[in-house]
C-alpha cells in the first residue's frame, strides 16, 4: 500500500515538471489524485494545479477532480463549480445524458460509457435528485450489449460502481414495500 502511495506521487510530480503536459497527462494527474485521496490524502500542490487546468481536463477527469475536492473540503466551490459544468456540458438524447471523451487519447480510457459511467458515480454523491442522474443511469443502461455488458472490463466495473452509487445515494436500497399474499381466497 505505502509503496502504491509512493509510486502515485512520484508519477504525479514527474507529470508536474513537465515544461508543458499534455491532455492526457493531466486527465491521468486528475485520477491518481483522485486515488491518493481516497487511500489518505492528495497532494495539495497537484490538486492546485489540476484546478487550474480543469477547462483541459476530459469530463471523467473533471468529475474525478470534484470528487477529490469535495473528499478534501467538503462544500468547496471549486468542486461545485465542475460539477455544474458537467451538468451544463451534457449530450442528451432520446436514450438520455452522456458525456464523450477524446477517445483519441489512446493513453486513458475515453469510450461514452466510460466516461459517462464516471461523470454519473461523481454526480451520484453530489445531488442525486436532478433529472440528469435519471438521464444519465437510462443512457448507461441502454447502452449495454446484448449480452448485459459494457464493452470492456473496464466500462463494466465503472458502470457498476456508477450504478451502485446511483441507488445508494438514491435510497433505493432502503426500499419499504408493504405486501400481501392470498391464495383460494384467504389471505
Amino acid at each position: 500500500f505505502a509503496n502504491a502511495r509512493a509510486f502515485l506521487h512520484t508519477a504525479s510530480l514527474d507529470y508536474m515538471n513537465l515544461a508543458s503536459p499534455q491532455s492526457w497527462q493531466k486527465d491521468r494527474l486528475a485520477f491518481m489524485q483522485y486515488v491518493m485521496q481516497m487511500t489518505g490524502g492528495a497532494d495539495a500542490p497537484v490538486v492546485d494545479q489540476l484546478d487550474a487546468w480543469k477547462d483541459g481536463l476530459s469530463p471523467w477527469a473533471q468529475a474525478l477532480l470534484a470528487l477529490t475536492l469535495e473528499s478534501r473540503t467538503p462544500g468547496d466551490a471549486r468542486a461545485q463549480s465542475l460539477v455544474a459544468n458537467l451538468e451544463t456540458t451534457a449530450h442528451r438524447s432520446a436514450s438520455g445524458a452522456h458525456w464523450e471523451s477524446d477517445a483519441s487519447q489512446w493513453r486513458n480510457p475515453g469510450t461514452p460509457n466510460y466516461t459517462t459511467a464516471t461523470v454519473l458515480y461523481a454526480l451520484a454523491q453530489f445531488d442525486t435528485a436532478t433529472p440528469l442522474v435519471q438521464d444519465a443511469t437510462r443512457y448507461l443502461v441502454s447502452h449495454r450489449n446484448v449480452h448485459g455488458y459494457w464493452s470492456s472490463t473496464y466500462e463494466n466495473a465503472w458502470s457498476m460502481l456508477a450504478l451502485t452509487e446511483v441507488a445508494r445515494s438514491g435510497r433505493e436500497l432502503n426500499a419499504n414495500f408493504n405486501y400481501s399474499a392470498g391464495l383460494n381466497g384467504s389471505a
